[in-house]
């Protein structure tokens, strides 16, 4: 319906909506909208919805895809809704990453990153983050776990985008997963 009115704003929607309707019961039809519509996106020019897909696009290509271009959209993601101003956009890109370091075995970075952003309540969405969290307070323990996320907290959003950023370059050259059990899988 959206592409017979030939809106591009509203085909970029449709697309991201469809996107995540079906990323639970069927995630790789989901990847394949998401990246229908970020490409449609950035032929467009949409800034907030190349923003917003590359997002979406990230959580399931960090579990579905390609770790690289997760990696990518994530970086992506966050510096747009940072150059944007849109913190609350911002936040819950964060608390994704930070579920997608909790995967990929490096927790102190990713109660660090929480921390960051914590302070919006747009990250209530984000899904498997309750069970992030958790295994965070599990495996770093309750007094490390809280003095991470407090010094995540106590970031201005520059520094927490320059921070998330950095561990984001670090993992892309092999620097964080190297670190990481050789048994382990890089994504559930």
């Amino acid at each position: 319906a959206a592409r017979q009115f030939g809106n591009p704003f509203w085909i970029g929607w449709a697309l991201g909506g469809y996107g995540r309707a079906f990323a639970e019961r069927e995630p790789l039809r989901a990847l394949d909208a998401l990246r229908e519509g970020l490409a449609y996106a950035r032929d467009h020019r949409l800034g907030f919805w190349q923003a917003n897909l590359a997002q979406d696009a990230a959580r399931l290509e960090a579990s579905h895809g390609e770790l690289d271009d997760a990696l990518d959209l994530f970086s992506a993601s966050i510096d747009s809704f940072h150059r944007a101003g849109n913190v609350v956009f911002l936040a819950a890109t964060l608390a994704s990453l930070a579920v997608f370091f909790d995967r990929v075995e490096q927790h102190e970075i990713a109660a660090v990153v929480y921390g960051a952003s914590s302070r919006q309540a747009s990250i209530g969405l984000v899904p498997n983050l309750g069970d992030a969290v958790a295994h965070l307070r599990s495996v770093l323990g309750e007094h490390d776990f809280a003095r991470l996320t407090a010094e995540g907290m106590a970031f201005e959003i520059a520094d927490a985008v320059r921070y998330a950023q950095a561990h984001i370059r670090r993992i892309a050259d092999g620097g964080l997963l190297a670190a990481s059990s050789d048994d382990a899988p890089l994504v559930p």
